[in-house]
């Protein structure tokens, strides 16, 4: 909110893009995709308050995540090739935070994570 009551919102309009757009432009710029064995996924939702969220067990959004990513960072979603962490933070700007990495550093994250590092 923008506003003291809570009423008024920023609202931010952003162009549809695909992935094929994406990857051509990190591509055009020289950078490529890493492809790991075992890869850790980590949505970390950042909320005001500790309500109903959008990783909450009845809504599943972090599903396309997880398959947009499947194929490009990581073979499959199977529990042998991806290990996934939901967390919720509490914190004054609401925002979602998605972390790929190697599995072999999920220890490392996790510690910058509780430390309050990240």
């Amino acid at each position: 909110p923008t506003d003291e009551d809570g009423e008024q919102y920023q609202t931010y309009f952003l162009n549809m893009v695909d992935e094929a757009d994406l990857l051509a432009a990190m591509q055009a710029a020289g950078g490529e995709l890493p492809l790991w064995d075992k890869a850790f996924t980590a949505i970390v939702e950042h909320r005001l308050d500790a309500g109903c969220g959008a990783f909450d067990h009845d809504n599943k959004g972090f599903k396309a995540v997880v398959n947009a990513l499947k194929g490009r960072l990581f073979p499959d979603d199977n529990q042998f090739e991806l290990s996934l962490g939901l967390f919720t933070v509490q914190d004054e700007e609401s925002c979602c935070h998605i972390y790929v990495l190697p599995f072999e550093e999920a220890g490392d994250f996790l510690y910058r994570m509780a430390a309050e590092l990240l």
